[in-house]
This record gives C-alpha cells, structure tokens and sequence, in this order.
C-alpha cells in the first residue's frame, strides 16, 4: 500500500509486502524487501540514500514508527 502522499524517487526498488504511510520518502537507491515477511513505514518516516530495509526470517516482520529517519 502506497499512499498518493509519498515521495519515491525512481532508483528505489519496493519488493514484496510492503505498507507505507502518508507522507513518507524514500530517496535514491533506496531498497525495501518484504520478500520474506511484511515490512511498515509509519506516516512522515524519511528513509535516506542508499538504505535497505528488510527482515531476516519469516518469524517477525520489520515495522518503522511514524517520523523516523533512516539515515545513510
């Protein structure tokens, strides 16, 4: 699920089961894999330059609150 409100820049790769909130970015090179579990980005979180985000089994997934930085 990807709001209208976000921003993705085009070089961010989004696989999986992903849910994103409103408002949220995600910049250059940036890679969300929610191959193995589901991944969630809370409303106005800023995931930065060339982060990856993803989760290591399928026992739990990854969830981001809401106006969280993800710095590179």
């Amino acid at each position: 699920v990807i709001p209208d409100s976000c921003y993705i820049s085009e070089s961010v790769d989004l696989i999986g089961d992903v849910t994103l909130g409103e408002n949220v970015s995600l910049w250059f090179g940036t890679v969300v894999r929610g191959d193995m579990h589901f991944i969630t980005i809370g409303n106005r979180s800023n995931i930065q330059d060339n982060s990856v985000v993803h989760v290591t089994t399928d026992i739990s997934p990854t969830r981001i609150g809401s106006e969280v930085t993800v710095g590179h």
